[in-house]
């Protein structure tokens, strides 16, 4: 590839960055990466850590759905039971 036609060719390139759909599917596999990283963190024990991820998840793609699933059960795992007697 010659100069000139690298040049064009990185100038396509930076224009689909320019796309809404582009855009929308970074987003959904930053959440979607981001998600992971919180349920390892959750397997791990380390609830504050996946707690923060998949917030980070829901900033970076609002409603994501997977990220809501799992700070949900997360809020359900760590919930204290109010009926409970104390010890």
């Amino acid at each position: 590839m010659r100069g000139g036609e690298s040049v064009e060719e990185y100038l396509r390139a930076a224009a689909l960055t320019d796309r809404p759909d582009f855009r929308v599917a970074c987003l959904e596999r930053a959440a979607a990466v981001l998600n992971d990283q919180g349920i390892v963190h959750a397997q791990r024990g380390d609830l504050e850590t996946a707690r923060s991820l998949f917030g980070e998840a829901l900033r970076a793609l609002p409603g994501f759905p997977g990220a809501c699933r799992n700070l949900r059960r997360l809020g359900e795992m760590t919930r204290i039971d109010a009926s409970a007697p104390e010890l």
